[in-house]
């Protein structure tokens, strides 16, 4: 089945007619402007500013006059969940937090086609910069790179029932993907009450190269 492209920002595809029709409804009516004054740039955005400024565009619908259905913003319902997440902050190094407002200046400047003439972000319910910045801690502490069947990245999604889950150099699972959905598969047989871990870092890097990512 050939993917439905977007024919105004030509930077996203779909599986279907219907599918582009409901996304198109619900959020990328708001984003594709921002995609398509990044094209004429010739740049295309991070996966993980996408993934921010769809939390922002969430973030702003649930505060906007009237409500807005769920089922018409990126994270639906999930958003609540992904705002309970911990972010890490009071963890996180000077040098990290700087790169993180980095990011979130970044989003900004992503979502100002979006933006009210007066430039004030709070105005059409944009979360703060310092919010921003804290879900980009958020989104390194708990998001998962989605892959195919060959372990290819092909997306980094943030699933937080599986963000609870501890990290193991010796895991007891791994995470599979069909579509956008997780399933966290046992590699070996497991006991009543055990608990589920699995390693957020390649097994086949040296301890120190592992540690040093665990570190961060």
């Amino acid at each position: 089945r050939k993917p439905q492209r977007c024919s105004k920002c030509q930077s996203v595809a779909y599986c279907s007619r219907g599918c582009q029709i409901n996304a198109w409804k619900g959020y990328h009516k708001r984003e594709c402007a921002c995609m398509r004054a990044l094209r004429q740039l010739k740049r295309v955005a991070p996966v993980d500013i996408l993934v921010i400024s769809r939390a922002a565009l969430s973030f702003s619908a649930s505060k906007s006059k009237g409500g807005v259905p769920p089922d018409r913003v990126p994270l639906g319902e999930k958003l609540s969940d992904f705002l309970c997440l911990n972010t890490l902050w009071e963890k996180r190094s000077d040098e990290e937090k700087i790169n993180y407002a980095k990011r979130a200046t970044m989003t900004m400047n992503y979502l100002k086609p979006l933006l009210p003439e007066s430039g004030d972000p709070a105005e059409i319910g944009f979360p703060p910069m310092k919010l921003l910045a804290e879900w980009y801690s958020l989104l390194e502490s708990n998001a998962y790179w989605v892959c195919d069947e060959e372990s290819r990245p092909i997306g980094l999604g943030i699933y937080p029932v599986a963000a609870m889950v501890n990290h193991s150099c010796t895991p007891n699972a791994v995470a599979l993907f069909t579509n956008t959905e997780i399933c966290l598969r046992s590699t070996i047989p497991l006991k009543d009450g055990e608990e589920v871990k699995v390693s957020y870092v390649d097994l086949c890097e040296t301890k120190k190269r592992r540690r040093a990512e665990l570190s961060k």
